[in-house]
């Protein structure tokens, strides 16, 4: 069998893979380094064979008898091609071929019975200068054998039974009674030497286990089996040189799970621990032989793919989110999580794997920074866009400190009733040398950093406190993150607010996306009844697009749908958009839901969106956004009144003449 890894291969040969059995349940990369070690070192095997010919040729120089020049020729010719063979096997090892490892066991043992036949010959000599040299290095050839051989027990004792043991019947038939007493020594002696060898093979043994488990646990990550980051490194380092010498091409993919904090806070790290486990298996699932799959932080993954191209790349990439995004069963309950992958391929410029894997760490931030579920290539350009994000974040926590948020408000028009319902609060950060900063650049670096949620709880708290001050039939709209959602204290920050500012329950709307009821089905159905019962309001926010699932309708406690813009954009030039808004408001009708149209912008777009039954519009057309200083102005100084919802509907500054006034 030959070593994959480019070692020393195993034996092939019935008796030889019996003489080189470890005699123990060893798996295979074991096998091939207890193999490996009966190759020794050069010098070792020629220092060891050199001494059997040169004591070979010293008795047959004083004993030219033909036994001795036999067995001088016999060891020159075995020395010749056991070192002939042994150098062929480093070659062939180095180079990844099949190694002549049979052979070598074969002349191995042949090598102990000239030793022995050597040692046999010389004691019925009667030249005992010539016996005790050959007896000597007998016994210190047996020593090496013990000490060089005992990864294969079994052949050790061969060799030392083969080379040794033929003493003890040369010591009998020598005719000198006091070599009978070496005869009766020379059986424990070996049974002594054989032990030994077994003995060595044990402790051998359980080292290279304890090796191999440690080494292990250093390049792999013990929760998903995969490697870990010293694991990616030295596969990295591995293939570089082929890939700087054009060989070889790689690419990296840097993964980092979305959604996967709130599933660890909720239900417990073990429930994170084997959703980690699964998203493992399914990368792993997907690679091809020789590709690799680590696990490098909490819940970043790194995949190395060969020999592919950008392309290839991106299209593993897309395997990659799909896979990942599947629903998973931990504990009985489903979950959907997502990833965002960074892309990046060894190519002319990268100097180095540390500087590739930071290609594709730039890729994966690109990927984030456009929304969840995204694939990126790197490309030069992000390393500047970094360095801009990440004066965001520093800046965005200054802001926080600093007071540089606001609340602006965009009216909300009860259509049938002909009067502004209320205001929808919109988040806006004044940046003190930028200016204005849109939401959807800043939200989501707020979600990364761990900001929402303490954002959130300052918007919640602001909005019902200058709510608290518009006339009472007026109703304020928060939005909330799917994050600020699931932190748990959500219930709370909500009757706190509602208690400090002395704001009706009634008069506060909590906005939601769909992203919110995607996950933890029980634990948001308790949630929401929790805000029900506090008298709050929910709104299903962007409806129609996502997942749009009707039976959020009937299992979530829900008083209101917002209609996405984009069928109001297209309500107009699109039959089947008027359909779907048409549809969703009969459907709200039914379940005693009010419908809100977002994005109204012409006044056709406001009688198509009143054709279809909506009972209440936002958009530019009634006006904009503005802060509440404004607005707590303009509600001091208006004449509320009524007005015609015709075809002179609100003007877009949101005059004042559209208020009417409040209930006594």
């Amino acid at each position: 069998m030959r070593d994959q890894t480019g070692t020393f291969s195993l034996p092939k040969w019935r008796l030889t893979r019996w003489l080189a059995d470890p005699g123990q349940d060893i798996p295979l990369n074991l096998r091939q380094a207890l193999i490996a070690s009966l190759f020794g070192t050069l010098p070792i095997f020629i220092g060891g064979v050199a001494n059997t010919v040169l004591v070979a040729a010293v008795a047959a120089l004083r004993l030219p008898h033909p036994m001795f020049v036999s067995w001088f020729a016999f060891e020159f010719v075995l020395c010749v091609l056991r070192t002939h063979i042994i150098i062929a096997a480093f070659r062939a090892a180095a180079n990844g071929r099949e190694t002549p490892t049979d052979l070598y066991i074969v002349l191995a043992v042949l090598w102990g019975i000239g030793v022995g036949y050597g040692t046999f010959i010389s004691l019925l000599s009667g030249d005992w200068v010539v016996a005790a040299l050959a007896c000597l290095s007998s016994a210190a050839m047996m020593g090496g054998i013990c000490f060089r051989n005992y990864a294969a027990p079994r052949l050790a004792t061969a060799m030392i039974v083969l080379s040794f043991g033929p003493a003890c019947l040369g010591a009998v038939l020598s005719g000198e009674p006091i070599m009978l007493l070496t005869a009766l020594q020379i059986p424990f002696y070996l049974f002594a030497m054989s032990k030994a060898v077994y003995r060595l093979n044990a402790m051998l043994v359980t080292t290279m286990r304890a090796e191999r488990d440690n080494d292990y646990r250093a390049r792999h990550d013990m929760l998903t089996g995969l490697s870990n980051r010293s694991g990616l490194t030295a596969a990295l380092e591995q293939k570089w040189e082929m890939v700087q010498q054009g060989r070889q091409r790689i690419a990296l993919l840097y993964l980092d799970l979305d959604g996967f904090k709130a599933i660890n806070d909720h239900h417990g790290h073990t429930a994170g621990d084997r959703l980690l486990k699964l998203v493992g298996e399914r990368l792993g699932n997907l690679l091809r032989s020789g590709d690799l799959a680590a696990r490098i932080g909490g819940d970043e993954f790194v995949v190395l793919a060969h020999s592919v191209g950008s392309t290839e790349a991106m299209q593993l990439g897309d395997r990659l989110i799909e896979a990942v995004s599947a629903p998973y069963l931990v504990d009985g309950h489903e979950v959907v999580i997502g990833t965002s992958i960074g892309v990046a391929s060894a190519q002319t410029g990268v100097a180095s794997p540390d500087q590739l894997l930071k290609h594709a760490d730039l890729a994966l931030y690109e990927a984030k920074s456009q929304g969840r579920g995204n694939c990126c290539f790197f490309e030069p350009g992000m390393e500047a866009r970094l360095r801009v994000r990440q004066v965001l974040e520093a800046d965005l926590r200054s802001a926080f400190v600093n007071g540089e948020f606001e609340l602006f408000y965009q009216p909300q028009i009860n259509i049938a009733a002909n009067e502004v319902s209320g205001f929808e609060a919109l988040l806006r950060w004044r940046h003190p040398e930028r200016g204005m900063i849109p939401p959807s650049e800043f939200i989501p670096v707020a979600e990364d950093i761990g900001l929402i949620s303490p954002l959130g709880e300052w918007v919640l708290m602001q909005a019902c406190n200058e709510a608290a001050q518009w006339p009472r039939n007026l109703k304020v709209a928060v939005n909330l993150s799917p994050l600020q959602f699931r932190s748990g204290t959500l219930t709370q920050s909500v009757g706190n607010a509602l208690a400090t500012s002395g704001l009706a329950p009634d008069r506060l709307e909590l906005e939601i996306t769909e992203s919110c009821l995607l996950q933890e089905n029980e634990e948001t159905l308790s949630i929401l009844h929790q805000l029900r019962r506090l008298g709050i309001r929910i709104a299903l926010d962007d409806f129609g697009t996502g997942y749009s699932s009707i039976s959020y309708l009937r299992d979530f406690p829900i008083n209101k749908i917002k209609i996405d813009g984009s069928f109001v954009r297209d309500i107009c030039s699109r039959s089947d958009a008027f359909v779907i808004v048409q549809s969703i408001t009969s459907l709200g009708a039914g379940l005693m839901m009010s419908t809100v149209a977002e994005g109204i912008e012409t006044e056709e777009q406001l009688l198509k969106i009143r054709e279809a039954g909506c009972t209440e519009g936002q958009g530019y057309y009634f006006g904009r956004p503005q802060p509440a200083r404004e607005l707590v102005d303009f509600l001091n100084r208006a004449e509320l009144s009524s007005v015609d919802l015709g075809l002179s509907l609100i003007p877009r500054d949101l005059n004042p003449s559209l208020l009417k006034p409040p209930s006594p």
